[in-house]
């Protein structure tokens, strides 16, 4: 019919979604069985030659096998990149898996176009030859010479789209020549793509690592670089605009990853730097921050937050760092360093510092942070001042600075001190009252800053004297003239200065001192404060308060002789409660183990009445023999620290015993004593002792063995106040005995004796064999507080008369004498005996 058109005819939706499914099933079956079914061996020199040319190095691949999904690409079973022979011959990148995927609309040009390269697991080598240059910077300098269209570019152009590159856990390593560093950057992520034609962008993202050593890898932070570069006709005058940050990492495995070594400092560390300019030529600036810095051997009072920024200009060519500002504040003031470093020879540095109104407890957080207690000291002021220093042909370090309005707050006391002037030349002496003795280091030593001397209040008439000197390894001291020794101690102590000499010292005598101190910054060990003091110190009226006796030891005077290795109280006058007496004490200047380090004591008490001692003991008035042997054994001492020495004595009575000139080796340890020897004149001949104390359950036992020589008979019955007889006997005991009273001693002891009595006899022994002899041996056993004679011998002539039984503590006698003519029994006393026939 005219006017009319013949309807289409429809295809049902049913049948349409049916044809759609198809398609789909025969594109997968293409995808999956067509690849395999294509030769790419014929592609594969084409490739290679693409890719070699390209980067200007000879390239390897493996296996090749196409693949149409998701996009279209060929997968490569291996990648290798030969290195360029001027930096070595290890491959410069190894890649076990590489994807490359194809633009599809350049294949409906009938032009291959790689859209994105994809590598995984990849091992790339950065290597700096001796002359500076790096490897990949001709790979870059090429990259930048071969036309490209913008990587995002939608629509092709005359020239190929440049490829997005992403690299996955990849690994990055340094090298210097032919040799591998230890540094390396794991598990990177790198991506790269040409924003428009004549700009790359890049992006990085790995972990440092060192292969030398075992990191915590959660502690070495991360890494990351994102910025650009730009075309150039050679690789120096390359533009760039990078910028790289390393944030979460630890300071001390920092220090092990850049240095090999961890420096003991502890904090968070974040750095970021920015690089402007070309790679000859490059204007840098970086921001350091450092939160809660801290040494590792200790948690400090206060910390230390760090936030410094620099910048500067880099000249690659010259090697020179130059236009450096670094910024740092410090509370209401702030430290800028400027100045240039050269690292090419000949190296020159030369570097300004101002310090501006900087205050004075910045130097005394620091001191904080290495000696853990000066961290209890508090300080205010302010410091000003600027130093130059020159390092090259000639070395130089110039410049003053000034601490002003210093007070100084520790321990429950304060010290305010005049201007303290700090210069780098050895100051002259000023007048008679100020001279120093921190001489200058020679020339070879680095230079150092000087602390003028300065006259500082300490509670005397006079003035203290002090000056210094501080270097970068360490710092030295000087200390001349009076002090109050309250405030010397609390000072010291709170500063860990003289702890070994002073530790133990209070009162409110006085110091005449002169000493020099040397030490390092930080301390090498625990319990070594790393100081070194030698000169002299002569103290008054001070106490002594150890840790292991109850009582102060009142010191009249003492002088203290310092060297590196020993710190020996000489001349010691001092008052332990009830006694008098002179001595001397010398002890090791430093003591790095966890326990007490032993000393060397000598005492001279003079004369001592034992009686004194055993009324001491229990519990009257103790004294120091009294109370030592009774924290001995007592559990509520810890303990003795480890102590050698001797003791001397004009004479020492025990009960009517008179010891003359004795001498005794002690030695002291916890809860023991060891007797070495205890020499003196007795009862008209000589004693030899020796033994031991110990404590079991509170009680202390003993050991002894002594040897008696010449004594005289009427000598040793004085000491029990009575007269036996005449002659000289000569013998050996040995004795177990526990407790510290005499009735304990006595009630306890136990042990074997041997006796030699010549030319004697009992006064009261009328005509029985005991009233004269030439010579009377006996040996036996000594228990429940009697001598028991066991074998015994009587000789007068040619007559030998055997003799036994027993002697009581209280000189009772039981004996039985065997003659020829028969047999005897002995009773009654020394002094009286009395025969039965």
């Amino acid at each position: 019919m005219i006017g009319t058109e013949e309807p289409q005819a429809r295809v049902p939706h049913g049948r349409r979604n049916v044809f759609i499914v198809a398609t789909l099933v025969v594109l997968l079956l293409l995808a999956v069985f067509v690849p395999p079914l294509i030769n790419l061996g014929k592609y594969r020199r084409s490739i290679t030659h693409s890719i070699s040319a390209a980067l200007g190095r000879p390239v390897e691949v493996g296996a090749m096998q196409l693949r149409l999904l998701p996009t279209p690409g060929i997968e490569l079973s291996g990648l290798t990149v030969a290195e360029d022979p001027a930096f070595g011959y290890e491959p410069g990148l190894h890649a076990n898996s590489v994807v490359v995927r194809l633009r599809l609309s350049s294949l409906w040009r009938g032009r291959l176009e790689v859209g994105r390269i994809s590598l995984d697991e990849a091992s790339v080598n950065l290597v700096r030859s001796g002359t500076g240059q790096w490897n990949i910077g001709s790979i870059l300098l090429r990259a930048s010479q071969i036309p490209n269209e913008a990587t995002a570019n939608r629509h092709a152009g005359s020239s190929p789209r440049f490829p997005y590159i992403e690299a996955t856990n990849a690994r990055i390593n340094f090298k210097e020549g032919v040799e591998k560093r230890p540094f390396s950057l794991t598990n990177a992520e790198f991506a790269m793509w040409q924003a428009n034609s004549g700009e790359w962008r890049i992006r990085l993202k790995a972990q440092p690592v060192r292969t030398d050593l075992e990191l915590h890898l959660s502690d070495a932070g991360a890494l990351t670089v994102e910025g650009s570069l730009r075309r150039a006709a050679e690789i120096h005058s390359m533009p760039l605009n990078l910028q790289a940050e390393w944030r979460g990492a630890q300071l001390g495995q920092a220090s092990r990853l850049l240095f090999g070594a961890d420096s003991g400092w502890r904090g968070d560390l974040d750095v970021t730097t920015s690089m402007q300019g070309n790679a000859g030529d490059l204007a840098l600036k970086t921001r350091v921050q450092i939160a809660d810095l801290q040494r590792q051997e200790f948690q400090p009072a206060n910390s230390l937050d760090v936030d410094a920024t620099c910048q500067s200009r880099y000249q690659h060519a010259e090697r020179l760092l130059s236009d450096i500002t670094c910024f740092l504040p410090a509370g209401s003031g702030h430290f800028l360093l400027t100045g240039t470093l050269q690292a090419m020879a000949p190296a020159a540095t030369d570097l300004q510092l101002e310090v501006n109104q900087v205050p004075a407890q910045f130097p005394i957080t620091l001191l904080g942070l290495m000696r853990p207690k000066a961290g209890q000291v508090a300080a205010t002021g302010a410091i000003n001042g600027s130093f130059h220093w020159v390092h090259g042909a000639q070395t130089s370090l110039t410049g003053d600075a000034t601490a002003t309005g210093v007070t100084v707050k520790y321990a429950n006391d304060n010290l305010t001190l005049p201007d303290l002037h700090f210069v780098t030349e050895t100051p002259e002496p000023r007048g008679k009252k100020l001279h120093r003795s921190v001489n200058a280091p020679p020339p070879h030593e680095p230079a150092a800053i000087f602390l003028e001397p300065v006259a500082v209040p300490f509670g005397e008439a006079a003035p203290l004297t002090m000056d210094a000197r501080v270097r970068r390894a360490g710092f030295a001291l000087h200390f001349a003239g009076a002090a109050s020794m309250d405030r010397l101690v609390a000072a010291a102590s709170s500063f860990g200065y003289l702890g070994r000499a002073l530790g133990a010292v209070r009162g409110n005598g006085r110091a005449d001192m002169d000493l020099r101190t040397s030490g390092t910054w930080i301390p090498p060990a625990v319990g070594d404060p790393g100081m070194s003091t030698t000169g002299t110190a002569r103290v008054q009226n001070v106490q002594l308060r150890p840790g292991f006796l109850p009582a102060p030891v009142d010191i009249a005077s003492a002088d203290i002789d310092f060297s590196p290795a020993t710190i020996a109280w000489q001349n010691v006058a001092f008052h332990y409660q009830d006694l008098s007496m002179h001595g001397s004490l010398q002890l090791p200047a430093t003591c790095a183990q966890g326990a007490s380090c032993p000393a060397t004591f000598a005492l001279q008490p003079g004369d001592m009445d034992c009686a004194t001692v055993e009324s001491l003991v229990a519990g009257k008035r103790p004294g120091f023999f009294g109370q030592m042997l009774a924290d001995l054994g007592q559990s509520r001492i810890a303990g003795w620290p480890p102590l050698h020495g001797t003791v001397q004595w004009s004479t020492l009575n025990v009960g009517h015993l008179a010891l003359h000139n004795a001498s005794a080796m002690v030695d002291v340890a916890g809860t023991s004593l060891t007797l070495d020897s205890l020499d003196a004149g007795a009862m008209g001949g000589t004693l030899h002792a020796k033994g031991d104390m110990s404590v079991e359950n509170g009680t202390p036992h003993w050991n002894l063995t002594a040897r008696l020589t010449g004594i005289k008979a009427p000598e040793a019955a004085a000491a029990f106040r009575e007269r036996w007889g005449t002659g000289t006997a000569s013998g050996e005991v040995q004795l177990k005995f526990s407790g510290l009273q005499t009735s304990d001693l006595t009630s306890s002891a136990v042990g074997t004796f041997a006796l030699t009595w010549t030319n004697g006899g009992l006064s009261g022994g009328g005509a029985t064999p005991l009233a004269r002899f030439d010579r009377w041996t006996a040996t036996g056993t000594i228990q429940n507080k009697t001598v028991t004679l066991t074998t015994g011998k009587i000789v007068l002539g040619t007559n030998a008369i055997a003799a036994s039984g027993d002697i009581g503590f209280d000189r009772g006698l039981n004996l039985a004498l065997k003659t020829g003519r028969g047999s005897m029994v002995v009773g009654g006393t020394l002094v009286k005996p009395s025969i039965t026939q």
